[in-house]
């Protein structure tokens, strides 16, 4: 398995499960925890809402290895939650696709379920909410057929709640700054891998990410790879980053293969040679969890008022300002704009 972290703690086995579950290989070897340690393991997996690819890793121990039963079990309940809570998140994305396509519109997913087919197992792959691209034409008739109940969030998409489904309809496939004539055809597979690594990139910028966004980069670095060349979904290592270039995030994917390379398993695709320490980084993803929720302060914050929570975020974009600066400047200033008109202006649509 490749990758230079080998940290035997808690972390460290947390990863190698994880890194088992996301590429699907066994695992040859591995210390025998107590039932405290195994519960640390799945705390973190929580944290990072990427315990159904734990659950996976575990599974590829070898087969005379000591899982507790306590722990066993647990892990199979919760995976059990898991996949009904993918079932259901696919039955309201069929049940809203169908109602567009049959009124003659265009729907695109954005991530969620467009990233979960390319793992082993796509229903262990937690869900969050469904995002979906609709060309700016036919918004509006969108908006009609979905009907009322929903808010404009501060980045200009429309947020529903449909059977306990959080949906956001974007007017724009790319969250970047530049010209269109910069960007990828959509769809296509350099367009999934510019979205999903600028995705991550916001959210470093802001409050933060998770490593179930960072899988999902993993995979699907994996999947478009390993397609033949006359497929048309095949990758083009000189092209993508040509990509990244035009895109302004070229710095930011190499730290990001790095961190995949670092920490999951990755060979630094699609770079080749040196690349920046990813460390720094890790530290970031692993004490923030899921979206930053899990930052102490930020999780207290987030049980204020609606003026202190826009605040904080806020601050933490100046927090950060020195890392994006130094991977995506441009990006940040944009942003940073935009967050503060847009947090402070937010309204209901009737």
């Amino acid at each position: 398995m490749a990758g230079k972290f080998n940290d035997t703690g808690i972390t460290g086995h947390f990863l190698a499960l994880l890194r088992s579950g996301i590429r699907n290989e066994n695992i040859s070897s591995f210390p025998e925890l107590s039932v405290e340690e195994w519960n640390g393991i799945i705390a973190l997996a929580k944290k990072h809402t990427v315990l159904g690819m734990v659950y996976l890793g575990v599974s590829r121990l070898p087969e005379s290895y000591p899982v507790p039963e306590d722990i066993s079990l647990s892990l199979m309940m919760e995976s059990s939650r898991i996949e009904a809570r993918s079932r259901k998140v696919l039955s309201v994305l069929k049940e809203v696709f169908s109602l567009l396509k049959d009124n003659g519109l265009h729907p695109m997913v954005l991530k969620g379920p467009s990233v979960a087919r390319y793992y082993s197992r796509p229903e262990l792959r937690q869900s969050g909410d469904l995002d979906l691209y609709l060309r700016p034409s036919e918004f509006g008739t969108a908006m009609f057929l979905l009907g009322d109940h929903a808010s404009e969030l501060p980045d200009g998409s429309i947020h529903y709640d449909r059977k306990g489904v959080d949906i956001d309809m974007h007017r724009k496939y790319f969250d970047l700054h530049v010209g269109e004539g910069s960007l990828p055809r959509v769809p296509s597979s350099y367009a999934a891998l510019v979205l999903l690594s600028s995705h991550i990139l916001k959210h470093c910028m802001g409050p933060g990410i998770g490593l179930r966004q960072i899988c999902d980069m993993a995979v699907a670095y994996d999947h478009f790879r390993g397609k033949d060349q006359s497929d048309e979904n095949s990758i083009d290592r000189d092209t993508l980053v040509e990509y990244y270039k035009k895109a302004g995030i070229l710095e930011w994917n190499r730290l990001l293969s790095s961190l995949l390379k670092d920490y999951l398993g990755g060979d630094g695709y699609p770079f080749e040679g040196p690349l920046p320490s990813s460390a720094s980084l890790m530290k970031r993803i692993m004490e923030g969890g899921n979206f930053g929720h899990h930052d102490a302060v930020r999780e207290k914050t987030l049980q204020s008022g609606s003026v202190a929570r826009k605040f904080h975020t806020l601050i933490l974009y100046l927090k950060r300002m020195p890392f994006s600066l130094k991977y995506a400047p441009r990006e940040f200033f944009h942003e940073f704009g935009e967050l503060a008109l847009g947090n402070f202006r937010r309204k209901e649509i009737v």
